[in-house]
Parts: structure tokens; C-alpha cells; sequence
């Protein structure tokens, strides 16, 4: 299974620029091999000219193609985490690993990393993990939510009967617990 994550601190090549930074990500899917690469062959610069046209694509998809020269470390914050998510995309995961994505937006930022979130989903049919602490965030997302904890004490049993009780009156909704210890 093809995975990808972003981190909580977002990790870019900050000295490249933003073309740069998603063609990085599409190059795990070559297929020339070094010799193509030396000689420049037929293959070599047709898969070139093809992760081009891709980077391009997925820049303008993400609004991101008005920055194609810019470094990334030059980016506004909100910017440089869409980047981080589109270089994970380029990849072709399945799935998708969010590491508190909304860490450090404004609320703006923060409805519009949803509806990012909502697009994904829909157009590349990917999973979605989530780990988030902005309760607003994560109850404005996926149709699916599964919540979880890390029970400390032996009495498990009682106390996961009384947090089953308050993550459905804290959601609003059946929702599926996970617990690492279980």
C-alpha cells in the first residue's frame, strides 16, 4: 500500500522552488534508467516532459501556479502547507496521512485546508487520516470519523464506557473509537 504523510512542522525543500518541490515527489514513479538519463534518450525526455505537464497540473489545481518560481521557504504559511499536501499527493498514495494540518492557521486558513481536505478525498478517491486536535476541523470533515485515546489506567472497561458516552454527546453522532490498547 502507497503511503504518504505531512508532518506538524511543515518539512519543504525551502532553498527550491514550488515547481521543483512537487517534481521531487513525482519522480518516484520513473521508469528511464540511468543510462536514459546520461544519454538523454527518447524516454528520458519524454517522461521529463511528462512529470512537467503533471507538476503543472497539480499546481494549478491547488492554486498554487502563480508561485511555480517562488522558493518555498518564501511562502505565507498557509501556502507552504498546501505545498507540503500537494508534494504528498504526488507521490499517488492511497493514503493520505495529515499530521495536525491546521497547526498554526488562522480560521480562514482553516476553512479552506477543509475544503481541501473535502476536494482531495473526491478527486483522487484517496483515504484520508486525520490526526487533529481543532475539534472544529475535524467535525467539518470526512463523512467517517473514527476517535481515539490512550487509556492509562487497568480499569479500562469502566472508563471506555463512560468516554463512549461523552465522545457521542461531544460529536453528536455514533462515533468509532479507537484504542491503541485494545
Amino acid at each position: 500500500m502507497r503511503i504518504a504523510r505531512t508532518f506538524q512542522n511543515i518539512r519543504l525543500f525551502g532553498s527550491l522552488n514550488v515547481f521543483d518541490n512537487v517534481r521531487v515527489a513525482f519522480r518516484l514513479h520513473l521508469k528511464h534508467g540511468i543510462r536514459d538519463a546520461l544519454l538523454r534518450g527518447k524516454t528520458f525526455l519524454a517522461e521529463e516532459k511528462a512529470i512537467d505537464e503533471q507538476v503543472m497540473e497539480m499546481l494549478a489545481i491547488f492554486n498554487l501556479e502563480k508561485f511555480r518560481d517562488v522558493p518555498a521557504k518564501s511562502l505565507p504559511y498557509g501556502d507552504q502547507r498546501r505545498l507540503e499536501i500537494v508534494r504528498a499527493l504526488a507521490t499517488k498514495p492511497k493514503l493520505l496521512c495529515l499530521d495536525e494540518p491546521a497547526a498554526g492557521m488562522n480560521p480562514t486558513e482553516k476553512v479552506e485546508l477543509m475544503k481541501l481536505i473535502r476536494f482531495i478525498e473526491e478527486k483522487y478517491k484517496i483515504s484520508v487520516l486525520l490526526v487533529e486536535h481543532d475539534m472544529k476541523v475535524v467535525m467539518g470533515l470526512p463523512k467517517d470519523l473514527c476517535a481515539g485515546s490512550r487509556l492509562q489506567n487497568r480499569r479500562r472497561h469502566t472508563r471506555a464506557s463512560a468516554e463512549n458516552q461523552s465522545y457521542r454527546s461531544l460529536f453528536g453522532r455514533r462515533v468509532r473509537r479507537y484504542d491503541p490498547l485494545n
